[in-house]
This record gives structure tokens, sequence and C-alpha cells, in this order.
């Protein structure tokens, strides 16, 4: 197969993913709950690193003041860009 097309098609099969994983998450956020009143918000993030997880830790930090009922849950795994994130989201995804 010639190379460009190759290079396409691998791009094309990553977009239709990522779109895929976007709509999953995007559904999973906006659908009702089944537990109204919830009191945890758990973030799944790869902010763990210097500045990184000083960022994540004021966010944290601002929401608790203002929600103190609300306990939050940081699920952090580290890797660039996301990068590691992504399968396990997706996995989060599909298990409902």
């Amino acid at each position: 197969m010639d190379p460009k097309k190759q290079t396409a098609i691998i791009v094309l099969i990553a977009v239709i993913a990522t779109g895929g994983i976007v709509a999953g998450v995007t559904y999973v956020v906006m659908a009702p709950s089944d537990r109204r009143g919830a009191d945890a918000l758990e973030i799944y993030h790869w902010w763990t690193s210097g500045g990184e997880a000083n960022a994540i830790g004021a966010l944290v930090d601002v929401f608790e003041a203002l929600y103190p009922d609300t306990v939050v849950i940081q699920s952090a795994v580290a890797g660039g860009s996301g990068t590691t994130m992504i399968p396990i989201i997706t996995a989060l995804v599909l298990a409902g």
C-alpha cells in the first residue's frame, strides 16, 4: 500500500476513535445520574508533576470551598498528554 494512503487511513481511524471516545464521555457526563444528590466527584486526569499537580490541587481547593459537602476523588494516571489515560477512560465508558 502507498505510504501516503496508509498514513491517511491511520489518521482517519485515530480521528474516528477519538470522536467515539469524546461522544462516549459526553454521553456519560450528560446522562442523568442514578445517584441524585451524590456527594462525590471523581476527576480523572494526568496532571501529576510539578506545576500540573499544583494546578489541579488549586482547582480542587476552590471546588471544595464552594461545595464543602462534596468529596473530590482524584484519579490521576501519570503519562504525557493523556496517552496512558485514554485507554482507561475508554474502558470506563464501555463498562458503563
